[in-house]
């Protein structure tokens, strides 16, 4: 399991950071992603707190990837949205 779940997040920088390169052409999927991660983020906390893993790993699992999943959603705003700002 631990295994398989390091080779999705490398799998997934490596997606993104081939992203990052048009961030113009894959806004749409940059953004899309960024709430795939928040939805992610969420259940992995919740999972965490059910099964009861210890509070460092409650911590450290859930909340960084919802985190990381806002940050990709700031960033893949339309250019319009962030001249409003």
């Amino acid at each position: 399991l631990a295994r398989s779940t390091s080779d999705f997040y490398a799998l997934l920088g490596a997606l993104l950071w081939a992203l990052s390169f048009d961030l113009d052409r894959y806004r749409p999927l940059v953004h899309k992603t960024g709430f795939g991660l928040i939805a992610l983020g969420v259940l992995l906390l919740l999972t965490d707190i059910q099964i009861e893993l210890p509070r460092f790993w409650q911590v450290a699992e859930g909340p960084i990837d919802t985190l990381f999943g806002i940050i990709l959603v700031w960033a893949g705003r339309t250019r319009t949205a962030r001249r409003a700002i």
